[in-house]
């Protein structure tokens, strides 16, 4: 084989294996995306059977997402969050067991992808509901909540995140002011907005009733 030949083979054997990295890069987005069917199918699913069976469904989908790509931040992602909804189910003692596999989970895809502000406020939800001696940390979870709203400023829900840690740290004022300012912003409809008018009233902020 002459070396002009060999060079073309060799190019040919780069456009096929670049190509098969495409088509595995999207089959694991698809099973993201069918992870996340699954999820919202199980949180709206009355029958606790049923809520089961769609929560191993979404971690199915969200483990194949992860074989065809491992650096897939959001398969990773839907991982941590499938098997999260589906350790809520179990006793304390599963979700003990289940929490070191969630911290690395998650912790793989803010790994690939520092800026998925979802994760961000995953992590900082996480760290803010546990307690202290499974690693919990108000102050950490204050960190990367506020980073999740350096990347995604009109993520409302991580606002609603950051007024409750707020206030677990005693600073109603500096709730009181996050609170007001999401009011401010956020479309009418949003559901965090009601709950936003919550959090002002239990502030005692009467104007938040308004």
């Amino acid at each position: 084989m002459t070396r002009g030949a060999h060079l073309v083979v060799v190019g040919c054997l780069l456009l096929l294996s670049g190509a098969a990295i495409a088509d595995a890069d999207a089959a694991s987005d698809t099973y993201v995306h069918q992870a996340f069917i699954a999820l919202d199918r199980g949180d709206v699913e009355a029958d606790g059977a049923r809520k089961r069976t769609a929560y191993n469904d979404a971690v199915a989908q969200a483990e194949k997402a992860v074989r065809l790509d491992e650096a897939n931040a959001n398969a990773h992602y839907a991982l941590f969050c499938s098997l999260g909804r589906l350790t809520e189910l179990r006793g304390s003692i599963a979700q003990a067991l289940m929490l070191p596999r969630l911290h690395r989970e998650l912790n793989r895809a803010l790994q690939l992808n520092p800026a998925h502000s979802d994760a961000l406020a995953a992590k900082a939800e996480m760290l803010f509901r546990l307690p202290r001696l499974l690693g919990g940390s108000v102050v950490q979870a204050e960190t990367y909540v506020r980073r999740a709203l350096q990347y995604d400023p009109t993520y409302w829900r991580a606002h609603i995140l950051l007024a409750r840690i707020l206030i677990a740290q005693s600073r109603p004022s500096a709730a009181r002011a996050e609170l007001t300012a999401l009011l401010a912003h956020i479309d009418p409809q949003r559901h965090e907005r009601a709950e936003a008018i919550e959090l002002l009233a239990e502030l005692g902020d009467a104007s938040g009733s308004s």
